[in-house]
């Protein structure tokens, strides 16, 4: 079995290339990360219940929320609108479209008919309410 000698420029390009995929596979996972879940907060109460998502750069048309069979569905696109002058050059873009599908099991039963959303500062903020026979009563006791 021979080996062949590599000189150190043969040594040098070799390092090359794998840095260089190195940092390709850092910017695909970067660019995953990136396009990953939004971050949501839930907190409920008497009345019902409030879902907050932080997801910046969206605008209220890009939201389809659902309430259906126990289960709060929501889902966004957002399309890279973001464009460059045909003259321009262009050096980096970062700008990618986003999507995301998120659902969660309601604990209770709630009235869909009163559900409401609100898109602010790249908050969406969605309040599913109890119905009235549901929420909880203070039951006073007679004499």
């Amino acid at each position: 079995m021979s080996r062949a000698l590599l000189s150190p420029w043969q040594a040098f390009g070799r390092l090359q290339q794998d840095m260089s995929e190195f940092f390709r596979q850092v910017e695909q996972g970067a660019r995953r990360y990136r396009q990953s879940d939004p971050s949501v907060n839930i907190w409920s109460g008497d009345a019902g219940l409030i879902v907050r998502f932080a997801v910046p750069g969206f605008a209220a048309e890009d939201f389809d929320i659902e309430v259906e069979a126990g289960e709060l569905t929501v889902r966004a696109e957002h399309a890279d609108d973001t464009g460059h002058p045909e003259e321009s050059r262009l050096h980096r873009d970062e700008f990618a479209p986003r999507k995301f599908v998120r659902s969660f099991a309601l604990p209770f039963e709630v009235d869909s008919t009163q559900t409401e959303a609100t898109y602010r500062d790249g908050l969406l903020t969605v309040t599913l309410v109890r119905p009235e026979q549901e929420q909880p009563r203070k039951i006073t006791v007679n004499r």
